[in-house]
């Protein structure tokens, strides 16, 4: 399922969002990971792409076009809520 769906579906919108990424090499390669919803009620979706077809999920800045990640397909979504604790999470595959 394309990310884009997932989010047209649960028809909310998010306090924050950005696309957030993990050290290769921390001083020159950061690694797109996971997309980061935030809502008001401080619940937060983090929505997970395995394969990425759209982007370069590779940036030296550690920057990425979050239109560009909501056409990748989803891997897995994790729902945190409450001190950042798992209640939910699921993967799509």
């Amino acid at each position: 399922m394309p990310v884009d769906s997932f989010i047209l579906a649960i028809n909310a919108i998010p306090y924050d969002m950005e696309v957030h990424g993990s050290g290769i090499n921390k001083r020159t390669m950061l690694r797109a990971s996971y997309l980061w919803y935030q809502y008001s009620n401080g619940a937060i979706i983090r929505i997970y792409v395995r394969e990425y077809s759209h982007m370069n999920r590779y940036s030296p800045t550690g920057t990425w076009d979050v239109l560009l990640f909501r056409k990748e397909k989803i891997y897995k979504i994790e729902i945190w809520k409450n001190g950042y604790t798992c209640w939910k999470g699921d993967c799509l595959e």
